[in-house]
């Protein structure tokens, strides 16, 4: 599904999810617990999964803003910097499933 479309067939049930989405700030990269911290606007510390931002953590700094995707308590969606998208675009990183630009 890389270009975001999927073909259902007529038995199947699909449902619609409503993303709570959140602006947050890269707080730092922990690379032990391979987990990207971030706070929301409430200043929670959230923990996003690297395998979601495959490789743009190298390119994140501290104060960088990020959007966030979530259901319910889970991670679904990252929308990275514009900036730091292009970054990933100049250096031939692979971001077609990485996030969205904002």
């Amino acid at each position: 599904m890389k270009n975001g479309r999927w073909k259902a067939q007529m038995k199947e049930r699909v449902d619609v999810v409503e993303l709570d989405t959140k602006s947050c700030q890269v707080l730092y990269y922990d690379e032990d617990a391979r987990m990207l911290i971030v706070n929301d606007e409430d200043f929670s510390q959230i923990e996003v999964p690297l395998r979601l931002i495959k490789g743009a953590e190298k390119l994140l700094q501290a104060g960088d803003s990020i959007g966030v995707g979530m259901d319910g308590d889970n991670i679904v969606q990252i929308s990275l910097p514009s900036s730091v998208l292009q970054k990933i675009r100049s250096i031939g990183m692979d971001d077609d499933d990485t996030a969205d630009d904002r």
